[in-house]
């Protein structure tokens, strides 16, 4: 049996400035937000510009956590009696 190697390359996402594409739409979001709300471009980059600090080192530990959280949502919902049950339950209220 032969061994072909895989480059980490092929398996990555495609990305921007070291943060894959579907990233760059939350700190697009993120950005907007804050500009929005604060009505000052300085505050909006000095929120932006940490955010995508963090996102980039996130992304250099797993290129697909957004897409993960975002399937766990999906498959997951929050349970509305978390609270009255002590945790999450499936029985009814």
């Amino acid at each position: 049996m032969e061994t072909s190697p895989l480059y980490q390359a092929m398996t990555r996402p495609p990305a921007w400035g070291g943060v894959p594409v579907t990233h760059w739409l939350g700190l697009g979001v993120l950005a907007v937000m804050a500009l929005q709300l604060s009505k000052s471009f300085v505050i909006a980059a000095l929120i932006a510009i940490p955010a995508y600090g963090v996102v980039r080192f996130a992304a250099l530990k797993d290129p697909y956590f957004f897409d993960c959280w975002a399937a766990r949502l999906r498959r997951t919902p929050p349970q509305l009696n978390a609270r009255y049950h002590g945790g999450a339950s499936y029985a009814p209220w």
